[in-house]
């Protein structure tokens, strides 16, 4: 695999120094710093309703979607109007909670999954306690912890369990990579096409080390800017 890395490498360096690339990168990266600081406000000043926030518009909104088309909430705003609309309120039965979350869920851009993923949250909201999980999660010790601990919710599956600290910048989580549809287009008509995952991660962070940067940083890089990176490859 390391003709693929080094193409790979040689590609983001080419992207980078053509012309206003630079500044798109580092538009993008503020776009990202803050949604990680408004994720860790939630999770220090609304713990109670911090895992199913990021449940909800993390996971379920975009599992299975072109996020093209999906309305992502990114600033404490949006966060705060979309608990609004899928809270469940007092008096509403569990059925009447799962139709609600499936419409914000359609409104906002995700078809395909929405009616299991509307069952998996009215579930969750009818059947567990946010601050103990809140709890749990603040006492993860490491990586590994916080992968099981977010795998531990139906719809979450072991690239999830990295996107979700990934996207609050968690320390443990600086040299990960979610390897999704966008990353395998890169990949693509290439001999690394179809070796596992886990492989898949290790040539992106052998890439990443190259170009001395961090695991994020050509998580979010090549998940942007990816058709235009294997143009170039």
């Amino acid at each position: 695999m390391d003709e693929i890395t080094e193409k790979l490498k040689v590609a983001i360096q080419k992207w980078l120094v053509i012309e206003g690339n630079k500044s798109r990168w580092d538009a993008y990266q503020i776009v990202q710093n803050n949604l990680a600081e408004t994720l860790n406000y939630f999770r220090v000043n609304r713990p109670e309703i911090f895992i199913p926030l990021r449940l909800a518009c993390s996971v379920y909104l975009t599992q299975g979607t072109n996020n093209l088309f999906v309305t992502i909430p990114t600033t404490k705003e949006h966060f705060k109007n979309a608990w609004l609309k899928i809270c469940k309120n007092i008096g509403e039965t569990k059925e009447e909670h799962k139709l609600k979350f499936q419409t914000w869920l359609n409104e906002n851009g995700n078809h395909r999954f929405a009616e299991r993923f509307s069952l998996y949250f009215s579930e969750y909201i009818d059947t567990e306690n946010p601050e103990n999980d809140i709890a749990k999660l603040n006492n993860c010790k490491d990586k590994e912890e916080i992968k099981k601990f977010w795998m531990s919710f139906k719809g979450i599956g072991i690239q999830y369990a990295k996107n979700v600290p990934m996207d609050e910048k968690d320390s443990f989580f600086v040299n990960s990579i979610k390897i999704d549809a966008r990353l395998n287009a890169i990949l693509k008509d290439t001999v690394a096409a179809n070796i596992t995952d886990e492989l898949k991660e290790q040539l992106f962070l052998n890439a990443a080390k190259k170009l001395e940067i961090t695991g994020w940083e050509i998580d979010r890089l090549c998940y942007k800017f990816g058709t235009e990176i294997k143009q170039l490859m």
